[in-house]
């Protein structure tokens, strides 16, 4: 692997940290405005069911006791509801614990595989290298092949040749000399 790769990856790898980062800082801004309104939400259902709940007093003599009774259910009522709520929120705040945790595990792994990735790359540029090289050598042995070839095919003509020589010296010599003989007898025979 490059330098130049090296370095867009662990720009690549900050970037996404950042993102991260910035996202994380975002819910936590959300979480905090929905904790918020829903504080307010709970103070605003409270006085509506007991008015009075500021002075922590509550007048049940203003009215009969069939409006206290169902102002004390509506308020049981609403709080349960504000509890089911509760228990919601709480929920989301654990998913979103384990949604972070489960973020953060994600970049762990990315680090450890950073330097995994970082030798394939490195093997694989080695391997690229290698074939390269092996190219270049095969072209040269098939190069060398044909002047070899060549060199054979000269060889063969050559001793071919000299063999031809030697052949038809030796049919000379062989051949020639009943001619000699005989013509030496008819040059003595005049």
């Amino acid at each position: 692997m490059h330098m130049s790769d090296r370095r867009v990856l662990l720009e690549q790898i900050k970037a996404l940290k950042d993102n991260f980062a910035e996202a994380i800082e975002c819910y936590q801004g959300i979480q905090q405005s929905f904790n918020k309104n829903d504080k307010l939400n709970m103070d605003v259902q409270i006085l509506l069911v007991k008015p009075d709940s500021v002075s922590g007093e509550m007048d049940c003599s203003a009215g009969s006791k069939d409006v206290a009774m169902s102002s004390i259910d509506s308020a049981n009522n609403a709080l349960d509801e504000v509890r089911a709520r509760q228990l919601h929120v709480k929920k989301l705040e654990e998913s979103i614990g384990e949604l972070y945790q489960l973020f953060e595990d994600m970049e762990t792994l990315v680090e450890l595989q950073n330097d995994l990735i970082f030798d394939i790359t490195k093997s694989g540029d080695s391997i690229n290298a290698d074939l390269e090289s092996g190219s270049i050598q095969v072209s040269v042995a098939v190069q060398r092949s044909g002047w070899t070839w060549r060199r054979r095919l000269c060889y063969i003509t050559t001793a071919c040749v000299i063999i031809a020589l030697t052949l038809s010296v030796i049919w000379l010599s062989i051949f020639n000399k009943p001619k000699v003989v005989y013509r030496t007898i008819i040059e003595s025979s005049k």
